[in-house]
């Protein structure tokens, strides 16, 4: 990354790097971020554990999280609830760190881990490309013990039957439009003869 460094202060200027150095470094951020992320619920879990946040006079960890730490309050919530997952389930970090699972991932399949089930890499490796909403219903199909019910279509991708009887409900659910009468100030005035 030696190519476009500003020599005053060190920094990379972005502007000057080739295509590929900036894919790559986007790539290796992403990589970083990653790893910070686990180290960062990794902290927040340590915190909440010893009770540090009282001693910022903060009454929780998530008021410690917006106080102190300046988090959005959204912020604080997806990382509180997150801190407390890996704190329950250590071997979460190793797949936040890896780029295995995200945040949003982590959060939806949070709500279905027992100590019981076995979500190591295999399950992990199943979420790892899906959207927050394939991961939720996978997390819930998973712990619950159901099977997918599928209907083919030629020309489609297998739908669940469930999900198609679903649009059908939806679709037969949604109000027919009534014509009512425009505002008061949309009406033609009415002139009266004097």
């Amino acid at each position: 990354m030696e190519t476009g460094e500003d020599p005053g202060r060190g920094e990379v200027m972005i502007s000057a790097l080739s295509d590929s150095e900036l894919l790559a470094n986007t790539r290796g951020l992403i990589g970083r971020s990653n790893q910070l992320l686990a180290a960062l619920l990794a902290h927040l879990g340590e915190v909440e554990a010893r009770g540090l946040h009282r001693t910022r006079a903060c009454s929780s960890l998530f008021a410690y999280c917006v106080y102190e730490l300046r988090l959005s309050e959204d912020e604080a919530v997806r990382r509180v609830t997150a801190a407390r997952l890996v704190r329950k389930f250590p071997e979460l970090l190793d797949a936040v760190a890896a780029g295995e699972l995200h945040l949003t991932g982590l959060l939806l399949l949070g709500p279905h881990l027992t100590r019981e089930l076995d979500f190591g890499a295999e399950h992990i490796a199943r979420q790892r490309n899906a959207c927050p909403h394939e991961s939720e219903r996978r997390a819930s199909l998973e712990t619950t013990g159901q099977k997918r019910a599928t209907t083919e279509h030629p020309r489609r991708s297998p739908h669940t039957r469930s999900e198609t009887a679903g649009a059908a409900r939806l679709e037969s659910a949604i109000p027919v439009p009534i014509k009512t009468a425009p505002p008061i100030w949309a009406r033609p005035s009415k002139t009266s003869p004097e």
